[in-house]
């Protein structure tokens, strides 16, 4: 069972977008400091815009504004430095990097920090009044770099201090890290390795094709953290956290020599909801949840529908799985499930108040049908039927119990 914690603690949400993300940057990483051929050079210097595009339009698909928000601050990072390049300023190019250093960790900090809204929103509007600031005061940088009038002595000793960069990237990286863990969430996970490229493009490399290739990598990392988000909305359930029937039907189809499939179903779980109230059965079909996502032999749990359940055990024969199945119906039999009283927060107060009563406490049960292939039903559909029907004897037989058809 720890075995199984440990594995979904480091597969679980946001997994792929951690490892795909460290290896985009990787070779973001390798390829800018080896360098590109001069062919490449064009694509390169704006591709950290055209790729703000695409994430832009998926954000605002997905509702997920706060990496519109992380991928616009990538967009006009890398056109501010072509511009300067373009100008020649090299006085107000090295404040604006200095200034990029500290501004792009402190954004992507924000965006992991934020809740997501619409793209189109007042919250939204607040991200993006951070930018304009952020924008004008670049804008100052520029008008005053011959000279740099007007700008307090301090503030530029700050500004172009490379630890003040370093400082800026290290206090976001822990904060969005603490999000990530908290969470569990892809694009915590992406703002994670996004602001590594961030500071990397405007702190290590050489102004120009390096910073614009790192930069460029940002958005590809937004774009896979958005990608996996969205899988994870289809295929995953939203209450449990298990994955949800789509991604069951698609394990289905890809079964094939031994396997076991079985079909677990809460006992009496309408008179469950009756007595204590819709939100308290939600609490229950989490806990039983929880259970179910620490199944071993190999098993993988999926939220069928309702109060049912379906756990696969490919490569395993319905013998080999049943204790597996046994040791967790105990488990869920001896849990003791205290219902939270209505309307309860969800978080802990600062200050929590003594309860009158206490906690109304109870045990839930769960009946099981377990099935394997054979030359009846070689298909997993027909597998499927007979483990339900299993289920539905083992109800009939006193329900808290096992049955293999």
């Amino acid at each position: 069972m720890q075995e199984s914690r440990r594995r979904s603690l480091v597969w679980g949400a946001g997994g792929v977008s951690l490892v795909a993300g460290g290896g985009v940057l990787l070779v973001a990483w390798i390829v800018a400091t080896i360098g590109l051929p001069s062919a490449y050079s064009s694509v390169i210097s704006v591709l950290a815009e055209l790729l703000c595009v695409i994430v832009i339009a998926l954000a605002w698909r997905f509702r997920r504004n706060r990496v519109a928000m992380a991928a616009l601050t990538v967009a006009l990072a890398n056109g501010v430095i072509r511009f300067l390049l373009d100008t020649g300023s090299q006085s107000a190019l090295a404040l604006t990097l200095g200034m990029l250093a500290i501004a792009l960790p402190v954004n992507c900090t924000v965006a992991a920090l934020s809740r997501d809204h619409r793209v189109i929103s007042r919250h939204s509007a607040v991200l993006g009044g951070i930018i304009v600031v952020e924008a004008a005061i670049g804008a100052g940088l520029f008008m005053s770099a011959s000279g740099l009038e007007g700008i307090p002595a301090m503030w530029l000793r700050v500004i172009e201090a490379p630890q003040a960069g370093l400082l800026a990237l290290l206090i976001a990286e822990v904060l969005i890290a603490l999000a990530f863990f908290l969470r569990r969430a892809a694009l915590e996970g992406a703002l994670l390795w996004c602001t590594v490229a961030c500071s990397l493009a405007v702190m290590i490399v050489e102004p120009g094709e390096g910073s614009a290739l790192l930069l460029a990598s940002g958005q590809i990392i937004l774009l896979i953290g958005l990608g996996e988000d969205s899988y994870r909305l289809a295929f995953h359930d939203e209450l449990t956290g298990l994955p949800a029937r789509r991604a069951f039907n698609e394990a289905l189809r890809m079964l094939n020599g031994e396997y076991a499939i079985a079909m677990v179903d809460v006992d009496r779980f309408k008179r469950f909801n009756d007595r204590h109230g819709h939100e308290a059965g939600d609490q229950a079909l989490r806990m039983v949840a929880d259970e179910l996502a620490t199944v071993t032999g190999g098993g993988r749990s999926y939220r069928y529908g309702g109060e049912e359940f379906a756990v696969l055990f490919p490569g395993k024969k319905p013998g080999e799985a049943r204790q597996h199945l046994e040791e967790l119906r105990a488990a869920i039999a001896e849990r003791q499930f205290a219902v939270r009283a209505p309307g309860r927060p969800a978080a802990r107060p600062n200050r929590p108040r003594q309860p009158k009563k206490p906690p109304r406490k109870t045990k839930l049960t769960v009946s099981i049908g377990l099935a394997g292939p054979n030359k009846r039903r070689p298909a997993p559909e027909d597998v499927l039927r007979a483990a339900d029907r299993a289920l539905y004897r083992a109800k009939e037989a006193g329900r808290n119990r096992l049955s293999v058809s």
